[in-house]
């Protein structure tokens, strides 16, 4: 009899592999109650369960990931980076292999929020939607902030240039601007049309533009467009601020979920930094916003909080980096302390510009104190 005590029946890697969500499930379920112990306990029972899996099949990639995700989600990075790594030379269908590169992408960003966040715009690409100019992780998912999708591969490919590795994050955020106030991306980027042809010219870019662009159509027909929820019931008015309680429109009580004002937030803040944001421009201000869009994205894709290091990771961000300037040096925020953000209009500045300023800087420094209070609460609260 194996340790974990199941018959070799039992032990088929579709088989644990559900028994796996289920005790994953329940971890998650005792990490929010903050009952540590019982969680590990847990936890330890899965790893048994999927170990004597892997012993049982051990020409099976199913079976490794099984392993793997046993022990990312116990928090060890490394041994779950070694597990998938070996799990590409077994044997698997395409599920499984997707699903290994998932969990790799799932580990890696893991292991560079429990190092250092600095690390993720090295590691991780994030992407201009070509139709709203908003900050997106993946262009293989239509855009949270606006449903819009590549329809074809030329547009696929078009997508895929607008990324923080051919250009920086302040291109990007001019780039979103631009597009943002109405103009198409290839009016606001002239060669894009030409690198994309380009791209398509070459067998192997083409393929690989071929798969994203048949992966982004299964997806699609499962996407759910997060702007639905945040619609008001009685009026269908959309209510984008993450603090309200009413309908804008008729007043209406609003029944938003916790995540869900999360994710609103996560949005606002990175709409404000990309229209109002300045300086300073530095490569820790990169990081930062670069790892809003991450939680932004992790949190839409699988409906994840942030988790204790990565609460920890914003907080300790937001009193390093200090304080910055909106646009035209209209004004400051400061966050030193995350607990009480407050901000200061420049000095003369001319009596018209001042009310649409006091608005923007009111709004971006409420927004940005409803995410320092939210990553102050414990994951429990969540």
């Amino acid at each position: 009899m194996a340790y974990s005590g199941l018959s070799p029946d039992g032990l088929e890697p579709a088989v644990v592999g559900s028994v796996i969500d289920v005790f994953l499930a329940q971890a998650g379920s005792l990490e929010r109650l903050r009952r540590t112990a019982d969680r590990e306990r847990k936890l330890k029972v899965a790893m048994a369960v999927a170990t004597d899996c892997f012993k049982a099949h051990r020409d099976s990639a199913l079976a490794i990931l099984n392993v793997a995700r046993v022990a990312k989600a116990a928090g060890q990075f490394e041994d779950a980076a070694r597990w998938l790594s070996a799990g590409h030379k077994l044997k698997g269908d395409q599920t499984t292999k997707h699903n290994i590169q998932y969990e790799e992408n799932l580990v890696a960003r893991a292991r560079a929020v429990a190092g250092s966040p600095e690390a993720l715009p090295e590691r991780f690409i994030i992407y201009v939607c070509q139709k709203c100019g908003r900050l997106i992780e993946y262009v293989s998912l239509p855009c949270m902030c606006c449903g819009w999708r590549p329809t074809t591969l030329f547009e696929m490919s078009h997508s895929g240039c607008l990324n923080n590795r051919i250009f920086s994050l302040w291109d990007l955020l001019v780039i979103g601007r631009e597009m943002a106030a109405g103009r198409k991306a290839t009016d606001v980027v002239p060669k894009l049309a030409q690198v994309a042809a380009k791209k398509m010219a070459d067998p192997q870019s083409r393929k690989d533009i071929e798969i994203v662009f048949q992966t982004a159509k299964k997806k699609f027909d499962t996407y759910f467009f997060w702007h639905d929820a945040a619609v008001c019931e009685n009026c269908g008015t959309h209510n984008p601020r993450q603090d309200a309680k009413e309908c804008q429109k008729c007043k209406g009580h609003l029944r938003l979920s916790p995540p869900l004002r999360l994710l609103m937030c996560l949005t606002r803040t990175l709409d404000h930094f990309q229209g109002s944001f300045e300086a300073p421009k530095s490569k820790e201000f990169d990081s930062f916003i670069h790892f809003l869009v991450t939680l932004q994205s992790k949190l839409y894709r699988t409906q994840e909080t942030p988790s204790h290091d990565e609460r920890i990771q914003v907080l300790d961000l937001m009193s390093k980096l200090a304080r910055f300037e909106l646009s035209n040096g209209i004004a400051e925020i400061i966050m030193t302390n995350p607990q009480k953000i407050s901000s200061h209009l420049r000095d003369g500045l001319p009596d018209e510009q001042k009310p649409h300023a006091i608005t923007v800087l009111a709004d971006f420094t409420n927004t940005l104190q409803f995410l320092a209070d939210w990553m102050s609460r414990t994951k429990g609260l969540s």
